[in-house]
């Protein structure tokens, strides 16, 4: 009888000392796990922000101006033909962050925002471009020269200065378009370019994996 006393004693005991511990442990693994849950996701490089921007824009910015004969109204074509806010809006973003992040950046880094910086300016710079070319295209399809029909007196005459202006607006606007062709090819190797030195500087900022 005393020793299933002693025993059923030293049973309780260890329970005892075992509960709180497990509690312990199982609030240290509740803990582990919040902890792990608040964690913010991790971000994308910005290689990869920038390469969504140009796949949903790049195309649309770097498009041809209107190939076709018919004359729409200014606003309308200005409407069509130049960047639109929004897009200049989430490309001076990016710039903002790409910037904020490369002041804060170890020299490791500072060579990925550099080039992320450099590549949302040479976007600045396509979309101003583009306006520039645009503003040019518009007015050639949209201007009327000072002379032309003023000078004419019969219905023949007046026939054939319409027939000489609408000409020289399509030559004028037909060289436009190639000109804009020929920019924006040359932009778009540019921004091509230009990711392949972030691509490239992220790889290189990138800690190397410990062989096994």
């Amino acid at each position: 009888m005393e020793l299933a006393l002693k025993v059923l004693t030293v049973f309780t005991a260890i329970s005892f000392s075992i509960a709180p511990a497990h509690a312990a442990a199982k609030v240290k693994k509740k803990k582990s796990k919040a902890a792990t849950q608040q964690q913010p996701v991790t971000s994308k490089s910005p290689s990869e922000e920038l390469a969504t921007f140009l796949g949903t824009h790049l195309d649309r910015l770097l498009s041809p101006f209107d190939t076709g004969k018919s004359e729409r109204d200014r606003d309308t074509d200005i409407k069509v033909l130049k960047a639109p806010v929004a897009t200049r809006a989430e490309v001076t973003k990016l710039d903002q962050q790409f910037r904020a992040n490369a002041s804060a950046a170890t020299p490791a880094d500072q060579p990925v925002f550099q080039h992320a910086v450099a590549t949302t300016t040479r976007l600045t710079q396509l979309m101003d471009e583009r306006e520039r070319q645009a503003s040019l295209f518009i007015n050639s399809r949209t201007t009327r020269p000072l002379s032309g029909l003023a000078a004419t007196n019969t219905k023949k005459q007046r026939k054939d200065a319409r027939q000489e202006i609408h000409e020289t607006k399509n030559f004028m606007s037909a060289g436009l378009e190639q000109q804009w062709l020929q920019t924006a090819t040359r932009y778009r190797q540019q921004i091509n370019a230009q990711m392949d030195l972030l691509r490239s500087a992220e790889r290189q900022a990138k800690p190397a994996t410990p062989a096994p």
